[in-house]
């Protein structure tokens, strides 16, 4: 079906072009006050462009009356219906061998994050809407960003964009939803506005302009053309606008292929990688496990402060100071939130040497390997630290029973007599062979029994 009560009127005023409904306010489109920079004219472009696919890579951005709209429609829904405009905007642009390719979404159901108030003019709501975009909106490769709107304005405008700005921070437009039933009603606002972002300009207000399309073109002024029927294809005009502003190398920005979707490309995939505050999964996951996260974007929700880790609670931060790790031994220190994120910090633990195991052992990486823990190892249960004599027999002797270490020539050095537990590990008790996987019970292990003033000591 098409829409059947909307005629609009062209009317100009100082630096606006604008469409108005004629009987009553419901949409809009056209230019807006300032005619911004231009990119640098680059080199001459050896391909011809009109044989070349070009490509808008476009951002969407959805207000909160789109919402309001459809009382009762999930997030979801919402975006759906919002891609299916673009889908259908890209078979209009297909005409002139190019493709409208979304790369980002941007939801505003809690609120909008610019003012866009239908009692005010709607250039100042593209005004407002394209200090967003420069300042806060999520840092993406774009060539052009749309908000698609539920709000009707004062002035009945269907739409209105930033003129001849593609491939620059100031190419915006706005869309009006004037019935939720007719995506492709939108999808046309939005394709007329795309359209002036790249140099398009009105083809009724241009004599030589033809149309071939009985209804009417994309381009003319009216939304809606002849008899109601929705137009679809752009006439020859706005062909020729499109290719002599490539020509001149403003717009060259469209010749690059899209690597596709960049959030989808990496947004869903679980792994929190750069530029993500989060990654939840697909969309069904991310509603079991993780309301704190867009599953769209890989961005926090409004109302959230953090997505996951031990210092987030239900999407808020803990306070600075609660403790996240508690320590696991007399070696390793807690670890503490720090108040602005929701990981717990890097596991640290007590300088290497701190003395542990009740004077019997020193702090090394984080543990406390005391002698009898690392025959324990070797030994298996029941290993214990050898006799003190047996240190110093054999470490301080500087053989393969006992050392501490070899020179650059392979011999063993003599243990100090102080460092005499500092060399090789003498051991007792425990297993009649080692239980590490891979030590060769008849040459990797010595086992030797002293005897001193009548006392005889294991040593292994």
């Amino acid at each position: 079906p098409c829409l059947l009560d909307y005629k609009f009127e062209r009317y100009e005023e100082e630096g606006e072009t604008r469409i108005r409904d004629a009987r009553t306010p419901a949409t809009w489109t056209g230019g807006w006050a300032r005619t911004p920079g231009s990119l640098p004219h680059g080199p001459k472009i050896k391909r011809d462009v009109r044989e070349a696919t070009k490509y808008i890579e476009t951002a969407l951005v959805i207000d909160k009356a789109m919402f309001e709209k459809r009382n009762g429609s999930t997030r979801i829904d919402v975006v759906h219906d919002s891609i299916q405009v673009a889908n259908i905007a890209d078979l209009y642009f297909r005409t002139l061998n190019t493709r409208v390719s979304v790369v980002y979404v941007e939801t505003w159901q809690g609120g909008n994050q610019a003012q866009i108030d239908r009692n005010e003019d709607i250039g100042k709501a593209l005004s407002n809407f394209n200090d967003y975009t420069a300042r806060k909106l999520f840092k993406i490769d774009k060539d052009t960003t749309q908000l698609l709107t539920g709000e009707v304005f004062v002035g009945g405008e269907a739409g209105m964009a930033v003129p001849a700005t593609v491939c620059t921070s100031k190419s915006v437009g706005i869309s009006v939803d004037i019935n939720t039933y007719e995506p492709h009603l939108l999808a046309g606002t939005m394709a007329h506005m795309i359209g002036h972002n790249i140099g398009m300009g009105h083809d009724d207000v241009r004599e030589e302009c033809h149309c071939w399309d009985w209804h009417g073109c994309i381009m003319a002024q009216a939304i809606v053309g002849s008899d109601n029927v929705q137009p679809y294809k752009f006439s020859e005009c706005s062909r020729s606008d499109y290719i002599d502003r490539l020509r001149t190398g403003n717009g060259i920005c469209l010749l690059n292929k899209p690597n596709e979707l960049e959030v989808r490309r990496t947004c869903g995939n679980s792994i929190v990688e750069e530029g993500e505050d989060c990654d939840c999964g697909s969309i069904d996951n991310c509603k079991k496990v993780d309301r704190c996260c867009d599953p769209i974007t890989c961005k926090l929700t409004k109302e959230a402060q953090c997505a996951s880790g031990p210092c987030c609670d239900d999407c808020q931060l803990k306070e600075k100071g609660v403790v996240c790790r508690e320590a696991t031994n007399e070696c390793d220190l807690p670890e503490q939130c720090s108040g602005y994120t929701g990981d717990c910090p890097a596991d640290v633990y007590k300088k290497n040497g701190s003395p542990c195991g009740k004077g019997t052992g020193y702090c090394f990486n984080g543990i406390c390997p005391t002698l009898t823990l690392q025959c324990q190892h070797i030994w298996g249960f029941g290993g214990i630290a050898a006799d003190p004599q047996c240190f110093e027999q054999f470490n301080s002797k500087g053989s393969i029973n006992g050392h501490c270490g070899s020179d650059t020539n392979g011999r063993f050095l003599k243990c100090s007599p102080e460092n005499v537990k500092c060399g090789s590990l003498q051991c007792q008790m425990g297993d009649r062979y080692p239980v590490i996987e891979g030590l060769d019970h008849t040459h990797d292990h010595s086992r030797t029994i002293i005897s001193i003033k009548g006392h005889e000591y294991e040593c292994k």
